[in-house]
């Protein structure tokens, strides 16, 4: 009996190389302020309250997101709020100055949390300070003060149009009323033109070493390898990162998990994950730790990348974490909420989307060898940001006793 709502917008943080920054995440919050017919944040609640609406609003590097939770008999007037929404702001300077204090209490505090500077400093490191990718959608404190009406006006009257946005709707309804209900609300909306990105700097990946102060005991490590970007990825590749990425340190029985959290151990956090751009993409093996485990743990996992290096994924790592991808497909295309996730994700990031079929053929395709191949091709330490944050006194010791030169 429930419908979810999906409309992605190109817009956010990564394109804001020509518009101040921040201006995306700032217009998703005025636009909760008022439209041409629910002209106030109080009428235009009630109105949301009244249809069962449950908004969950957010914006990112590639995509302003508006995932609306509907009735499935709410449909047709809930369909026909989102195009007002989205596309008749009043944007009143009054709802403004008022959003602007709130967004600067939003960045004060996600900026009070050290591990966000943190993997700040290691974004500027690794893809170079200025670069779109190290842009935070939140903005700068300059920035936040200095959006005006007009600049909201204008990046609104640029981004939000048809051709520069994608809607999904999942749930139990027939695709032709669906496609009636679109056409009579957004057909006549303006059409403008799909933004490209302008991401297209030239990466050089070389060694280097961040260290980031916060006043804890524990030391947080990153490691951090270029991979490629979605742009180019195939889905077959993607798999091979995933799975490798599994096999390490993502899955409960990874090597890195078994290793320093079950066998010695070392940490109570550790992990690797994959983290997917445009252009390029970032391969994350990371632990939380004392300063006296620290470089036990680094060198287990300087152990463990060369071994797969050297000798590959066992038979039995390998048709475990195979059929674990296979089984997850299925799990994720099993609520309305995952479905939505995968397929507006798959069109919004390669342009068609990929069913469970197609998916699950993809991960039984992936061999041994392609994640051997992969991992020569990833773990090349010369290439590496790594990422250091504790306090001064166990910084100081990570730089003299060496730690910082074990990878």
């Amino acid at each position: 009996e429930t419908v979810l709502v999906s409309l992605w917008v190109r817009s956010g943080g990564w394109y804001e190389t020509k518009v101040k920054r921040g201006i995306f995440h700032f217009l998703e919050h005025v636009l909760a302020q008022g439209t041409k017919r629910y002209s106030s944040y109080l009428e235009l609640s009630k109105k949301l309250e009244e249809l069962g609406i449950n908004p969950k609003n957010s914006v990112g590097g590639y995509f302003s997101i508006y995932n609306w939770i509907i009735p499935k008999e709410t449909f047709s007037d809930s369909l026909a709020l989102l195009a007002e929404y989205v596309f008749n702001p009043l944007l009143p300077k009054e709802a403004i100055e008022r959003e602007r204090k709130i967004i600067l209490l939003e960045y004060f505090d996600y900026w009070d949390k050290p591990i966000n500077h943190f993997n700040h400093s290691l974004g500027e490191s690794f893809f170079g300070k200025g670069h779109p990718y190290t842009f935070d959608a939140l903005g700068t404190k300059e920035s936040i003060e200095n959006i005006t009406k007009d600049d909201l006006v204008e990046a609104h009257k640029q981004y939000y149009q048809l051709n520069n946005m994608i809607l999904g709707v999942v749930g139990d309804l027939e695709e032709k009323f669906v496609n009636q209900e679109i056409n009579k609300n957004f057909k006549n909306q303006r059409k403008g033109e799909k933004i490209v990105l302008t991401d297209d700097v030239v990466l050089d990946f070389t060694r280097k070493i961040v260290f980031s102060k916060k006043n804890a005991d524990q030391v947080d490590f990153s490691l951090n390898f270029p991979t490629i970007g979605f742009k180019e990825e195939a889905l077959k590749e993607k798999y091979s990162l995933a799975m490798l990425s599994y096999l390490l340190g993502r899955s409960r029985v990874s090597r890195l998990n078994l290793r320093i959290r079950e066998k010695e151990p070392l940490s109570y956090s550790i992990g690797s994950s994959v983290k997917h751009f445009p252009q390029k993409g970032v391969f994350t093996v990371g632990f939380l730790s004392s300063i006296g485990n620290s470089r036990r743990a680094i060198e287990i996992i300087k152990e463990e990348i060369e071994t797969i290096k050297r000798n590959g994924i066992s038979e039995e790592e390998f048709r475990g974490c195979q059929k674990s991808f296979i089984y997850h497909v299925s799990l994720s295309f099993d609520t309305i909420y995952s479905i939505a996730d995968n397929l507006m994700d798959n069109l919004g990031c390669k342009g068609r989307i990929f069913l469970p079929e197609e998916k699950k053929r993809a991960i039984a395709e992936v061999t041994k060898e392609d994640l051997s191949e992969m991992a020569k091709r990833v773990f090349d330490f010369d290439k590496a940001t790594i990422g250091f944050m504790g306090n001064k006194e166990n910084l100081e010791e990570i730089k003299s006793t060496g730690i910082d030169r074990i990878i």
